[in-house]
């Protein structure tokens, strides 16, 4: 059974406690491109027979040490295609929100506190979409690289284009290739040197030794205010899955 309930009392303390920072950037440590380390990522993406994680994600605004907005989730996925996206949002003045979702065979089935948490089934495209808009992405993220047939933006983040290799960093403990991105927020493009707002600049933190994803920073200029949002994960690759913990459980 999920039990997020931790994850949002971890997020708050991790919060409060002002996170300890990675640690410092180092000089890449290899040869390998940007699109070399993420063919690597879509590879082991790709052979894994199951995998979960679990994580966060916090939005804040000019700097401003106090979250805008937290949100734990979790993601269960086995082969040949069953998955289970869930999460718990604290947004603005502690609403709370849960979101659950299950996968199977090109059909979803949906439980939402925003829709009276009855749950409801719909085409696998749709659930997800619908997820990723109310989820900062995290919905899309990782779900679009395991299952191709839900990745309605028809990229995922593995086939960014406009990457560059950066200083390699350390996350929880664990060497990183970093991937660094910038995009216009209204396309896909890369931004000109006119574009000053409506920029975004996303890092990509990924583990030299499994080539998942751990960490995706995001900084969006946003008409002239500082939006950064964090995202982290834990992930498991080919660890055991119990069929009953693909349920429509909140926790």
């Amino acid at each position: 059974m999920l039990k997020l309930l931790p994850y949002v009392v971890a997020l708050a303390v991790l919060v409060l406690a002002n996170v300890r920072a990675a640690d410092a950037p180092a000089l890449p440590s290899d040869s390998l491109s940007a699109e070399q380390i993420l063919d690597r990522s879509a590879t082991a993406y790709r052979s894994l027979r199951s995998y979960e994680d679990t994580g966060t994600v916090v939005t804040s605004v000019d700097g401003n040490p106090a979250p805008l907005k937290a949100l734990a989730f979790q993601t269960l996925y086995s082969q040949p295609g069953r998955l289970r996206f869930a999460y718990h949002d604290t947004g603005p003045g502690g609403l709370q929100t849960h979101h659950v979702l299950l996968i199977e065979s090109g059909r979803a089935t949906v439980r939402s506190s925003l829709t009276g948490e009855e749950a409801s089934t719909k085409d696998a495209v749709s659930a997800i979409a619908e997820a990723t808009g109310i989820s900062d992405s995290v919905a899309y993220t990782i779900p679009a690289v395991l299952l191709p047939d839900v990745a309605w933006k028809v990229e995922t983040w593995l086939s960014a284009p406009n990457a560059k290799r950066v200083d390699d960093g350390v996350e929880q403990g664990i060497r990183c290739y970093r991937i660094q991105r910038r995009t216009s927020i209204d396309s896909n493009r890369e931004p000109s040197a006119a574009d000053t707002h409506n920029v975004a600049e996303t890092m990509y933190w990924i583990a030299m030794d499994s080539a998942l994803l751990l960490r995706m920073d995001r900084q969006v200029d946003m008409d002239g205010r500082k939006v950064a949002i964090v995202t982290r994960y834990v992930p498991k690759a080919d660890s055991p899955v119990s069929a009953s913990s693909f349920n429509l459980d909140w926790y």
